[in-house]
């Protein structure tokens, strides 16, 4: 299970550590990731 304070949502990873992601979760892990920028990015314009 992967989560992170600022996104309403976790993923769920499955394979043991070591294993080789399918090509679905790497498309939900770079979702996540993208969505994560997103919310970062609009604070950082007023700097």
């Amino acid at each position: 299970m992967w989560s992170h304070p600022n996104l309403p949502y976790s993923l769920t990873l499955s394979g043991k550590d070591g294993d080789n992601a399918g090509r679905y979760q790497e498309k939900d892990v770079r979702n996540a990731l993208r969505d994560l920028q997103g919310l970062e990015e609009p604070e950082n314009e007023g700097e």
